[in-house]
């Protein structure tokens, strides 16, 4: 009787583990999370492209506005005078990656 008690707490664990799992692997990233491009700025690269990956270009373009260039699964934003952010994404627009250009 131990047995089989034992043996269904640990399936629904195991089940709540990989739906947990599911669901963060499904579900977008919030906008939220998203720093402003002034913020951006201040950052650096490798910090930027951590942030910044997994994101929808759709998300990005609704948090930071239309970017100055776009084309061939690249954007840019202008953030200051003389660095422009580049973000590459895949053909499903995913950002794949992304830098900081002087």
């Amino acid at each position: 009787m131990k047995k089989n008690r034992l043996f269904t707490v640990v399936g629904i664990v195991i089940a709540l583990c990989i739906a947990i799992a599911l669901y963060m692997f499904v579900s977008p990233k919030s906008t939220k999370n998203i720093p402003e491009l002034s913020s951006i700025a201040q950052m650096e690269e490798a910090e930027v492209n951590q942030l910044i990956v997994g994101y929808s270009i759709n998300q990005l373009i609704e948090v930071w506005g239309e970017p100055d260039i776009s084309g061939n699964n690249e954007v840019r934003w202008q953030l200051n005078t003389t660095a422009t952010l580049v973000v590459n994404t895949n053909n499903k627009g995913k950002v794949v990656i992304c830098g900081i250009s002087q």
